[in-house]
């Protein structure tokens, strides 16, 4: 089990640990696809571990929490879709704090998710965390903690987790899934802004690159004058505000690979590089700020589509 990058939750594990005890509840925070389960697995091996530098990984206590087959650490969630996590769940994990562990000295409860809990879960989760038994304790996960009641949040000790970087991502990516592409690992972590779970996931579906490729057709396209062929690439995009905002991601990452002379570790830029010299680039990132801010100002998604392609083209002829 490993979480990478995320220095500073390790930093707050390693703490717990020196200091001989553990929170008796801990609220994971952050995006979806971050990491938050596999750090509460992290944290729940390190509570039960019988080795000596915990979690040791080897004992059957790690080893049982890091294939999910640990009877001593349930896992709880809601059903997925907002306020879906309701108190009758929360009724059973009671009932499941109270009976004695089954092979380790201490229980492990983790309940995922719980921003999609209902006020009166949340309020019976608050009852229990209080007091709750003896060698038991409580992972939550959430993506957002304003999703909580104040007094929920006053019970715990906070994590947040953090999302790496692109390049990160990217590097991660190459170390968790070798045999994937490395022009799709790098598209996976542009797409995705450098969440590993979420580009792990976009590594798995036979176009999981398409957004990445979809920007480079535009940029390609438009940078040459060929608009007719940006302005096509962008039709599914005309009426779809938060897609478009979505596109300007790989969009701008591209142009900052060839402002920073990065094309040659990606070789589908070497096309685009040979038309374009970094001043061009660096009006063409100003071109997608400004168009993302239109966006966000709730500009008309229609025109903006049109005039980014025409902006961009005039930017790279002004620039020769």
């Amino acid at each position: 089990m490993t979480l990478l990058y995320n220095q500073a939750a390790h930093r707050t594990l390693a703490a717990y640990l020196s200091g001989g005890r553990f929170p008796h509840a801990i609220l994971l925070e952050g995006p979806a696809g971050c990491g938050k389960y596999t750090f509460a697995r992290i944290v729940a091996a390190a509570i039960l571990c019988a080795g000596e530098n915990r979690p040791c990984g080897e004992c059957p206590h790690c080893r049982k929490v890091e294939k999910d087959i640990h009877p001593d650490v349930p896992v709880y969630r809601g059903e997925g879709g907002s306020r879906s996590f309701h108190i009758e769940v929360v009724r059973q994990i009671r009932q499941e704090a109270y009976v004695r562990p089954n092979e380790a000295e201490s229980k492990v409860l983790i309940l995922r998710d719980i921003h999609t809990m209902t006020p009166q879960a949340q309020n019976a989760l608050l009852k229990m965390i209080e007091e709750p038994p003896r060698g038991v304790h409580f992972l939550c996960t959430c993506e957002n903690k304003s999703a909580l009641l104040p007094t929920v949040l006053s019970r715990v000790a906070l994590i947040s987790l953090e999302v790496p970087d692109t390049e990160q991502c990217r590097e991660a990516l190459a170390k968790l899934r070798p045999e994937a592409d490395p022009q799709r690992q790098k598209a996976a972590a542009v797409q995705t802004r450098g969440n590993i779970g979420k580009a792990l996931e976009l590594l798995e579906q036979p176009e999981g690159a398409s957004l990445y490729q979809t920007a480079q057709t535009l940029l390609f396209n438009a940078a040459i004058g060929n608009e007719l062929e940006a302005l096509t690439a962008l039709t599914p995009y005309e009426r779809n505000r938060a897609g478009f905002r979505e596109l300007l991601v790989p969009l701008r990452a591209i142009a900052t690979d060839l402002l920073l002379g990065k094309q040659q570790i990606f070789p589908e830029l070497q096309r685009l590089h040979r038309r374009l010299s970094p001043l061009q680039a660096a009006g063409i990132i100003a071109i997608i700020d400004e168009t993302d801010g239109a966006l966000v100002q709730n500009g008309n998604g229609l025109l903006l589509t049109t005039t980014l392609c025409s902006r961009i083209r005039s930017a790279v002829s002004e620039s020769m």
